[in-house]
């Protein structure tokens, strides 16, 4: 089962009166609110390049609302939103690609545009905006061996809520100065030994919280701190049900099994 999202998501817009950005539902709040798009109308623009011009569209009977990009060329070179969102299919076969310490690298890389994304300064960014080969959002594949295609990795901050259109879907989850804790699970193997099962318990700032199967690796973390975390991985419907949500670390194939990759998180 592949999940296609060829549509580009916008989890928020650079706001120009404010000089900054602001979250989706912002505008989905207010056009609720008063029916129209008010204040917001011809003032939204991309939050990364800040060039094109989004236009909101609100719910309708056979879709969420949504913004999108009047003019998509407009998008600089190397701003992710210019690209399809990678299928889950192709954002796999890119990280069985890789190796362990290229998706380490990767996510690293994934970290530190994020807190450029944070700190913006418009000389730096649009100057790194120009080449696509910079941007760790931007995934390249063969196209059956004649062109380079290229996709974006699609990004979900986890202080927002997981949305069920998302299920199963490959993302990069990420999360600024959240608190983490390791929870560990008793087992007896076949032989009557004892071992642990451990797992990273993530909470946002903003209370939401999250778990990641971490297997036999216990994570380093301490209480009273706050970190950055990005990972690589998807969740399940039945994720949704829950107050704490299950979140599943990308699997590779290690000795024909497919096991979790637990190089495809990142905490600082």
């Amino acid at each position: 089962k592949d999940k296609v999202m060829s549509k580009v998501t916008y989890e928020e817009f650079y706001f120009r009166p404010i000089n900054d950005n602001l979250d989706f539902e912002v505008i989905e709040r207010y056009f609720k609110e008063h029916n129209s798009r008010g204040k917001y109308d011809k003032q939204m623009f991309c939050p990364d390049c800040r060039i094109p011009e989004l236009k909101f569209t609100p719910e309708g009977k056979t879709h969420q609302a949504y913004l999108s990009a009047i003019n998509a060329d407009l998008h600089l070179p190397g701003c992710a939103h210019r690209y399809d969102v990678s299928p889950t299919r192709n954002t796999k076969t890119y990280f069985e690609s890789l190796s362990d310490e290229q998706v380490e690298d990767k996510l690293a890389s994934i970290l530190r545009t994020l807190n450029r994304m944070g700190n913006y300064n418009r000389n730096i960014h649009a100057n790194y905006l120009q080449h696509p080969d910079r941007n760790p959002f931007i995934l390249e594949f063969d196209d059956n061996g004649t062109n380079r295609i290229q996709r974006s990795l699609p990004r979900r901050n986890l202080n927002k809520s997981l949305k069920k259109e998302d299920v199963d879907l490959l993302c990069a989850f990420y999360a600024r100065g959240a608190s983490l804790s390791i929870k560990a699970d008793k087992h007896t193997n076949n032989q009557g030994k004892e071992y642990e099962i451990y797992y990273l318990h993530i909470e946002t700032t903003n209370g939401k919280q999250y778990r990641i199967y971490r297997g036999a690796h216990k994570d380093e973390v301490f209480p009273n701190r706050g970190y950055d975390v990005v990972l690589i991985g998807s969740f399940s419907e039945k994720a949704l049900d829950y107050s704490i949500q299950y979140i599943d670390l990308i699997k590779r194939n290690i000795a024909n099994e497919n096991k979790p990759n637990q190089y495809a998180i990142v905490i600082q």
